[in-house]
Order: structure tokens, then C-alpha cells, then sequence
């Protein structure tokens, strides 16, 4: 007789997001990591049936929580999948030495999830806060891309890619992305306030190139793995145990 299905666990050696506005380069900075690093690897699509155990067992939690909040008559699949997501993922995680495992890097990681519109409640703000020093305790590394408004408007306008803001007005998409920069730098400062909070690293994408900024990642935060290396991965930074 079988056991009880249990989802698979994440071996990572470091966890990294990527963060900034819209336009910020996250994409092409993610792609340069790729292109360097043998041992990358982006966060898992949860919604599959092998990590079906996980989210069944954490969405009692997350409408425990929407009850507690006053926030269960709004509710929309969309938030219920987000909010058990981020509740999910984190206990999958097993930490383990460079070398041993992947680095897992987020290009639309918890940050980003918390910062988009479907969690913008003030309602849940006690709920997001606690979300945001669960995470502060588990990222290595915040990686903050960000450029002038009038960049990152034009670049968002100029995207194969459809984006909502393509076609607006450039003062409409200017006030989309400064309410998109307040959100995530109110995260960050939380995040930097704690005392095992992640390494920050900053980086204008207006003055720096998608892979020069890539280059600094694998070099500053170390644990990857690129081609044509001998010896171990460096390690700058400390490894984490679970929180």
C-alpha cells in the first residue's frame, strides 16, 4: 500500500528575484543568467498535478486568512491561486550546499506577485506584511532593475510582447509605474529592515547593459555555475538555513 502523495521538493542552494517597475529588464537580465550559468533554474509551475497535495493541503489556510480579513466576498481565482502560492511555495524548499543543488531565480517571484493587483487590499496589508518577512528570511538576494520613467515607458511601448500599457498616454504610464516603484520599494525597505533579510543589489538599466548586470549577479551573489569555471562556485554569500 501506498503512502500519502507528497509534492516533490526544490533542492536550491540560492534563492534570488529579480525585481524593478514594468520595463525594467527582468526578462533580459533573467535570459543573460541562462546564457551564463549551467545550474539555474526558474521557479515551478505549482499549478501541475504533482504539487496538487501541496496547494489542496495550504488553500483551507489562505480562506481562514480571507475570512480573518473581511476579505472572502471579493475573492477571485486569481487570488485565491496567488495567495496559495505563495503560502506553498516556501515549503517545498530544502536548502542545500553550492554545488549541490540549483539557484533558483525568480523573474516574477513573491515580490512581484505581492505587488500586483489582485493583493492590493488594504484589507490584507497585515496579510502581506507577514508574506513579505516570511520571504525577507528566505531570499539570498533582491535584485532591483529600475530606469527613468520616460525609459521604461518607452521601452514598454515598444514590446513585441502586449503590455497594458502599450498605447496609453505616456503620463498615464508614467503614474502606472511610479504606483509599481512605491509598492515594491515599501517591500524592499521592509525586507532590509530585518536582520536576516536578503542582500540588495541595485542596478540602473538605463546606464548598465541586460548582460553586464547579469555578469555582477553571478559574480556578487555567487553558487553558480558557469561554463568554462574550474573549481567550486564562490560563495559571497552565507547559505541559508530553512526559517
Amino acid at each position: 500500500m501506498t503512502g500519502p502523495l507528497r509534492a516533490p521538493r526544490l533542492r536550491v542552494s540560492r534563492l534570488v528575484e529579480l525585481a524593478g517597475p514594468p520595463g525594467a529588464g527582468k526578462s533580459s537580465v533573467f535570459g543573460g543568467i541562462l546564457a551564463r550559468a549551467q545550474n539555474v533554474t526558474d521557479a515551478p509551475v505549482l499549478l501541475t498535478r504533482e504539487y496538487a497535495p501541496e496547494l489542496v493541503v495550504n488553500v483551507p489556510a489562505i480562506l481562514g486568512t480571507l475570512i480573518r480579513h473581511r476579505a472572502l466576498r471579493r475573492l477571485t481565482r486569481e487570488r485565491l491561486r496567488t495567495m496559495v502560492y505563495l503560502r506553498s511555495l516556501p515549503r517545498l524548499v530544502e536548502r542545500c550546499a553550492s554545488g549541490e543543488a540549483n539557484v533558483l531565480v525568480f523573474d516574477q517571484g513573491p515580490l512581484y506577485l505581492l505587488s500586483q493587483d489582485e493583493l492590493i487590499d488594504e484589507r490584507l496589508d497585515e496579510w502581506r506584511e507577514e508574506v513579505v518577512d516570511a520571504w525577507a528570511s528566505l531570499l539570498d538576494a533582491v535584485v532591483w532593475l529600475d530606469a527613468p520613467d520616460a525609459v521604461l515607458a518607452e521601452r514598454i511601448d515598444g514590446r513585441t510582447k502586449w503590455h497594458r500599457l502599450q498605447g496609453q498616454p505616456a503620463e498615464t504610464a508614467i503614474e502606472v509605474i511610479a504606483g509599481a516603484r512605491g509598492i515594491y520599494e515599501g517591500m524592499i525597505s521592509r525586507m532590509e529592515a530585518q536582520d536576516d533579510g536578503p542582500t540588495m543589489l541595485r542596478f540602473d538599466t538605463s546606464r548598465i547593459s541586460a548582460d553586464d548586470v547579469a555578469d555582477a549577479i553571478i559574480k556578487d551573489v555567487g553558487g553558480f555555475s558557469v561554463a568554462g569555471s574550474s573549481g567550486a562556485p564562490p560563495e559571497p554569500l552565507p547559505v541559508r538555513g530553512r526559517a
